[in-house]
């Protein structure tokens, strides 16, 4: 008998983790990641994306301490926020609790300002670019076809191309040797929003072939993507 059943494609899922000077967010939905990018208060952000819950709790609680005790704590006496090992959240510091009292209208007003004079400068395992447009970037971070994107807001325009350019070819020597070819770049400077997409990644991947040693340990795993930098 013919079966006339659809065939059901899963799309894998991916999940979020977004740091702040004062909040730490590990999310699995992207209206909610699209929802505390737009409503942040704090200059700096920085946004990973994940194949696994266990992933984004792992690199959350590594990148948090990194960046508490080197950047955020810099001169001053506070204490880290205490981050869950498991499961999705959205947690603050006591400054954060401070942003908060703040009306919406006021921190709406100044998120508007903010934002229009910066942009978001993004690497991935299999390329890089930048990013003006919130929605767009949160749609980015989603797709599939990118690998492991790291996205970092910067206000100075003219410095989010190269930092994402050579965060690239940064994790383009942390993942692979000799063996697998030289780097490819873009044969010009790219554009504002533009993205560039390294065409021979599928071909490294099946050279480099460590799939079944990041199965089994995924701290190598986030190390060999050149995200525990």
């Amino acid at each position: 008998m013919e079966n006339n059943a659809e065939k059901v494609i899963t799309i894998p899922k991916k999940y979020y983790v977004m740091i702040t000077n004062t909040t730490v967010h590990v999310l699995d939905d992207m209206q909610d990641l699209f929802n505390e990018l737009y409503c942040r208060t704090d200059l700096f952000c920085e946004v990973f994306a994940f194949e696994t819950l266990e992933e984004a709790n792992y690199f959350a609680y590594k990148r948090y301490g990194f960046l508490f005790y080197t950047k955020f704590n810099e001169n001053e006496d506070k204490r880290p926020i205490a981050l869950p090992i498991a499961g999705t959240y959205s947690l603050g510091s006591y400054e954060y609790t401070i942003n908060n009292e703040i009306s919406q209208q006021q921190n709406q007003g100044y998120l508007m300002r903010k934002n229009e004079t910066g942009i978001w400068a993004i690497d991935f395992m299999n390329g890089f670019g930048t990013e003006t447009d919130l929605s767009n970037l949160a749609n980015f971070m989603t797709d599939n076809a990118v690998v492991y994107p790291h996205a970092v807001w910067i206000a100075d325009v003219l410095k989010a191309l190269p930092y994402s350019s050579n965060r690239y070819i940064q994790r383009f020597f942390h993942r692979y040797g000799y063996n697998v070819g030289y780097i490819t770049l873009p044969a010009g400077e790219l554009f504002f929003n533009k993205k560039f997409f390294d065409a021979q990644f599928e071909e490294r991947e099946k050279i480099l072939d460590i799939k079944e040693i990041e199965k089994q340990n995924m701290p190598i795993k986030l190390a060999m993507q050149g995200l525990m930098l």
